[in-house]
């Protein structure tokens, strides 16, 4: 941290010492008549942070207390029922939607050895052969299981061969289909923990980085809304649903 008034390491200009002395020297001579922009550019600028600190000082002793999460007033986000309630129901929603997830890979056909026919936006096709599944990044927030599959193109003109990462599940636009399927991948006894889901769900509620923006989301990482929408998570537990 670097004040911006002094320029000295370890503290901030609200919490610089030397900002107390030119606002004195500032205020002193304003006292005297003198105009504050003839004043010297450091007693201006103690003076302007002194009167800003008394104001949001005096704004916090008058306004009421509110959340930081749902934005009530009187208590914190601490101690926020809603923050407890939403985390709980995110928890459920996550769980449902791995429980059928997990069903839904079971009898889809998706595995090592799996060959894909995906559809172009012009209408050409070209063939995938599953290389591996992996289970660690698809969940609520990406219910197409961005990057899950990693797969070899076999036919695709100029890509002959070269590997990428895509969706797990067929999609409105560049979906694929099934065309020769495999033995599904058996998916990790720790997808259904519940203190691995637990650990994540925390984690969307606690990042402080993403606070106050985190629910808007297609793959991990844009985030829009303080809070989640509980309907909008309630339909894609269902996403797998068979």
């Amino acid at each position: 941290m670097t004040c911006r008034f002094c320029g000295s390491r370890g503290h901030n200009r609200n919490g610089c010492p030397d900002v107390a002395a030119h606002a004195a020297s500032g205020k002193a001579k304003m006292e005297k008549g003198q105009d504050r922009y003839s004043l010297d550019w450091r007693e201006r600028f103690a003076v302007s942070i002194q009167e800003n600190k008394a104001t949001r000082s005096a704004s916090a002793s008058t306004s009421p207390r509110k959340c930081s999460y749902c934005s009530a007033p009187g208590h914190t986000r601490a101690t926020c029922t809603t923050l407890v309630e939403d985390r709980q129901a995110a928890f459920n929603h996550e769980k449902t939607f791995r429980t059928n997830f997990v069903n839904w890979v079971g009898n889809s056909g998706i595995g090592i050895g799996t060959i894909l026919t995906r559809k172009m936006w012009d209408n050409t096709e070209f063939s995938l052969l599953v290389l591996g599944v992996d289970y660690k990044t698809i969940n609520i927030l990406n219910t197409h299981g961005s990057n899950v599959i990693r797969a070899q193109y076999l036919n695709r003109v100029g890509w002959e061969n070269e590997v990428g990462n895509y969706n797990i599940a067929p999609i409105k636009s560049f979906g694929f289909e099934i065309s020769a399927p495999a033995s599904s991948v058996p998916v990790p006894e720790s997808f259904l923990n519940e203190e691995v889901i637990k650990n994540l769900v925390d984690g969307w509620f606690d990042g402080k980085s993403t606070r106050s923006s985190r629910w808007d989301n297609s793959n991990i990482g844009r985030f829009r809304e303080a809070r989640p929408d509980l309907a909008d998570l309630s339909e894609k537990a269902k996403f797998y649903a068979v």
